[in-house]
């Protein structure tokens, strides 16, 4: 008999001792923050260590079920040595909840592979072996700070003329949440990029996760010259988010 089961919950708050990676995203307070509808959650429990060894939740809208709702990712989170059988299991306890529901597709959206490689080579595997198809892909661009950080000479030579120029970075510890989203919206709308948050919505992630979101800003006096949120998204993980500049 297997050592693996799966449980639902409301509560993605693991009921054991993790041995996933957690990402804020997966976290009850952002979870709570994509819809107060609230999500199924769906841990994958081995009784034999009492750990939880994988977590997924799940928002329904119309007939589909989400992960995220809204948020940059959501997906699968599982201990690195997850057998695939188990992770199989849990798939399978997902499409059975989701026919229950009358559901008619499961759409993920999983992490950035480079956060986890080998993990993220093994939960698609078993996705694509399930019969879940690939809609679409995006490139990542991420600094390994383990490393000494080197920076190209033209960086160098950039960031010592905005010194020179009296440029000054900081991080803004009480942003202006009002003001931060009009310069990231003139910023997208330059450049005909969209902005997936409103400034209710930009504030209220500053508020629900103070912990965990950060605005730095470069400025020429005290005009803004660039402003970047930044999200922690665990111990070990920052993700800059919301990049932007002035147009002068």
């Amino acid at each position: 008999m297997s050592s693996f089961q799966v449980i639902q919950s409301s509560d993605a708050e693991p009921p054991l001792p993790a041995r996933f990676e957690r990402y804020l995203f997966n976290e009850p307070h952002h979870l709570r923050g994509q819809s107060a509808a609230g999500a199924k959650t769906f841990f994958l429990i081995n009784s034999e260590t009492n750990t939880a060894e994988a977590r997924l939740s799940l928002f329904v809208r119309e007939s589909e079920a989400l992960s995220p709702l809204r948020a940059t990712f959501g997906g699968i989170e599982a201990a690195p040595d997850l057998p695939y059988e188990a992770l199989d299991s849990l798939l399978d306890a997902v499409e059975k909840w989701a026919v229950s529901q009358n559901l008619t597709s499961i759409r993920l959206t999983q992490w950035p592979a480079a956060y986890a490689p080998e993990l993220a080579i093994r939960v698609d595997h078993r996705l694509k072996a399930g019969g879940y198809q690939p809609l679409f892909t995006e490139k990542n661009q991420h600094l390994d700070l383990t490393r000494p950080l080197i920076l190209h000479v033209s960086a160098r030579r950039r960031f010592r003329k905005a010194e020179g120029a009296g440029f000054v970075f900081e991080e803004w510890k009480t942003p202006d949440w009002e003001t931060a989203h009009a310069f990231l919206h003139a910023a997208r709308t330059r450049k005909s990029l969209p902005l997936s948050l409103t400034a209710v919505e930009l504030r209220n992630l500053g508020e629900n996760c103070p912990e965990e979101i950060f605005v730095f800003t470069v400025c020429d006096g005290l005009a803004l010259a660039a402003l970047g949120v930044v999200i922690r998204l665990n111990a070990r993980i920052l993700y800059h988010f919301l990049p932007a500049d002035s147009a002068e």
